[in-house]
């Protein structure tokens, strides 16, 4: 029996195998963070592209919100929802706010 929380272990193999799993954590993060920023990217670009459809104001993260001046936004967020998209429409201004937080927006959301 030892007197230790670590037991026969040696300290130094339990710091290295903290410092590999927080590595590998972090690159993962990395990583969904730059496919999560090229999904904004794209939608930035291409929702200006549908007639009639525009981005409110110049958001600097991965929150938004498009509307249209001659669509219903309620019609459009009920046609994303049809999709299992989540999005959050706003009544004034008429608009669907889109929080692109995780990557499950990319497994539905295809440019048109």
């Amino acid at each position: 029996m030892t007197s230790t929380f670590a037991g026969t272990r040696s300290g130094a193999n339990i710091a290295a195998s903290w410092a590999v799993m927080r590595f590998l954590v972090m690159k993962a993060i990395a990583k969904s963070q730059k496919q999560i920023w090229t999904i904004r990217e794209t939608l930035m670009r291409e929702i200006p592209t549908i007639e009639d459809l525009f981005v409110y104001g110049d958001p600097e993260l991965t929150v938004m919100s498009y509307g249209s001046k001659s669509l219903d936004a309620a019609d459009i967020a009920a046609g994303l929802a049809a999709r299992l998209a989540y999005c959050a429409p706003s009544l004034n201004p008429p608009a669907i706010n889109l929080g692109i937080l995780s990557l499950a927006l990319g497994k539905w959301w295809r440019p048109i």
